[in-house]
């Protein structure tokens, strides 16, 4: 039986939240599931931090062989905006995350099947410039799998 370029094509499902682990292959969520941003204070807005629960999906004939993941974040134009990975204030912003990865195929996968892989990302005191819509563009080896999309909504003044 011939494979289909469909069964060789990653998938990933990517989720928004506050913060997010992964432990015994698990995705951890806390506070998941957001698309919107309103800013207390007005813009340019700083988020503490935004957690992206990624699960990938790796197909069969796609295992036992190097791949790169890489996360972007990009406006409503696809400009990509930086990206601040690392905790402390001052950690250079980046204009990507990328990761490698080689994933195994363990015994008793059957042929066509697939293994999801639990990511967890973080990114912290990223700046939004201004209201409109961003989005985490997701790829594996530079096609396009995932996008999570927010949109960051206008200024709201504190009662």
């Amino acid at each position: 039986m011939a494979t289909t370029t469909k069964e060789m094509d990653f998938r990933a499902r990517a989720l928004l939240c506050d913060t997010v682990s992964v432990a015994d292959g698990k995705l951890y969520v806390h506070g998941g599931g957001w698309d919107q941003l309103a800013p207390p204070n007005g813009y340019p807005m700083v988020v503490g931090r935004i957690g992206l629960a990624l699960l990938v999906e790796i197909p069969y004939g796609r295992t036992n062989s190097n791949h790169t993941l890489t996360v972007e974040l990009r406006d409503e134009d696809g400009v990509a905006q930086p990206l601040h990975p690392g905790p402390g204030p001052d950690d250079p912003p980046v204009s990507e995350v990328s990761a490698g990865f080689n994933i195994g195929r363990p015994p008793y996968l059957v042929p066509g099947a697939t293994q999801a892989i639990p990511l967890a990302l973080q990114f912290d005191g990223l700046t939004i410039q201004q209201p409109g819509s961003y989005y985490f563009l997701i790829s594996i080896d530079g096609q396009e799998v995932e996008r999570a999309t927010f949109r960051a909504g206008g200024f709201v003044p504190p009662q």
